[in-house]
């Protein structure tokens, strides 16, 4: 393989609800004087997606329910908070010395506090995932496809933490146009040893390399292409990087901690 190219899209402006995210972009390459070639692939700050698709929340407006009162009690949460969480999520976790809600989120990822962002966002708003981060990567890609020539896999990301490791990284939320996961069971590797579990998850180490050039402060720079890497057309989207409940490592941790009462581990 040869090496690989992180080409970060500056000049973004400010995305607002209802914007043409595809004609923001677009014009940044144009100003970089980026033009993207058969072979490349474009990975996108979920939180951008988000603003364009209108996923964004004015706290004040939130009403938050009775169990959405308890549970802010035990984390630490406003109560405005822990509603978001509840309504993004399919079950919740507490923990209650860590302050955060462990999430099964809808789209089916397990993370922190359903995904919810106040960074890079205005004051008293929050930004959730898009409600189809599939189908907003398709719809990108077609918008893109019809100004650039070209047909690019898109990947939207997010940041999420790790439990056994400090520190956050970044994930594909959302992937259109390439395999997710490489799948190497029945390969050999080089001394001729059969692989049997191996498989890797490429868009999420693709997106990963994008977010050390997005940074997660005040760099505005949510979009990166990456040119050099051989991927795999696929069109089966996000869902070959979702564990099922009963493949969860930790499910039956989390189960302990709702039956005990939302103890922490």
């Amino acid at each position: 393989m040869s090496g690989i190219s992180l080409i970060p899209l500056t000049g973004i402006c400010e995305v607002e609800p209802g914007d043409n995210l595809a004609e923001h972009i677009w014009r940044a390459m144009r100003a970089d004087g980026v033009m993207p070639e058969q072979g490349d692939l474009l990975v996108v700050a979920h939180k951008v997606v988000s603003k364009a698709e209108g996923r964004v929340v004015n706290m004040a407006e939130v009403k938050p329910g009775a169990e959405a009162v308890r549970l802010a009690e035990e984390t630490g949460h406003t109560p405005e908070l822990t509603q978001l969480i509840l309504d993004e999520s399919e079950q919740v976790y507490p923990y209650r010395d860590r302050g955060i809600l462990m999430s099964r989120h809808r789209l089916g990822w397990t993370c922190a506090n359903a995904a919810i962002d106040h960074s890079n966002a205005p004051e008293g708003q929050a930004i959730l995932l898009p409600l189809d981060p599939d189908e907003s990567a398709r719809k990108l890609r077609e918008a893109l496809r019809e100004r650039t020539g070209v047909s690019m896999p898109i990947l939207i990301s997010d940041t999420h933490g790790r439990s056994l490791r400090e520190g956050i990284i970044g994930i594909a939320v959302g992937c259109c146009g390439l395999e997710a996961v490489k799948n190497y069971v029945g390969r050999t590797d080089r001394f001729g040893h059969r692989l049997n579990v191996s498989r890797e998850a490429v868009a999420d180490e693709l997106c990963a390399a994008a977010t050390l050039c997005m940074g997660q402060a005040d760099e505005s720079v949510p979009a990166v292409l990456i040119r050099g890497y051989a991927y795999t057309p696929a069109e089966t989207g996000s869902a070959p990087l979702k564990r099922k409940p009963e493949r969860e490592l930790f499910r039956p941790a989390c189960d302990r901690i709702v039956k005990e009462g939302g103890n922490s581990l």
